[in-house]
């Protein structure tokens, strides 16, 4: 019986050791305090991932855009964003009836923002 509490103690040890190594390690979310930020989190997070990185957000990323890579925001314009968000775009459904032009505005801009605020939080 002692040793199982030995070895528990031994497993919370390192298990307290390995979370206090990785909370400097985790940036979280970008962004939290852009105004869009609240309606990607409601409708857009889920697919999209927390940084606009559909790699890490499902299991068919594979289909989703990164939103925070150089290559979307080199590719796409701010009214392609604001137009596929507002009327979707392949598998993804359309959200003009959903959301009111204050709420497209802001979750259009903080896509736009995406991609600089990522590279900011990798020199991190």
């Amino acid at each position: 019986m002692r040793w199982r509490m030995a070895v528990a103690a031994v497993v919370l040890v390192m298990t307290g050791l390995f979370v206090v190594q990785s909370c400097g390690q985790d940036k979280g979310p970008l962004l939290v305090d852009h105004p869009g930020y609240a309606v990607y989190r409601k409708y857009c997070r889920r697919c999209h991932g927390n940084e606009g990185d559909a790699v890490k957000a499902s299991r068919i990323a594979h289909r989703h855009v990164d939103l925070g890579s150089a290559a979307f925001h080199d590719t796409t314009t701010v009214d392609e964003v604001l137009s596929v968000i507002s009327n979707g775009k392949g598998r993804m459904k359309g959200y003009q009836d959903r959301l009111d032009a204050t709420d497209l505005d802001a979750v259009t801009a903080y896509v736009a923002a995406l991609a600089d605020a990522r590279r900011a939080n990798d020199k991190r």
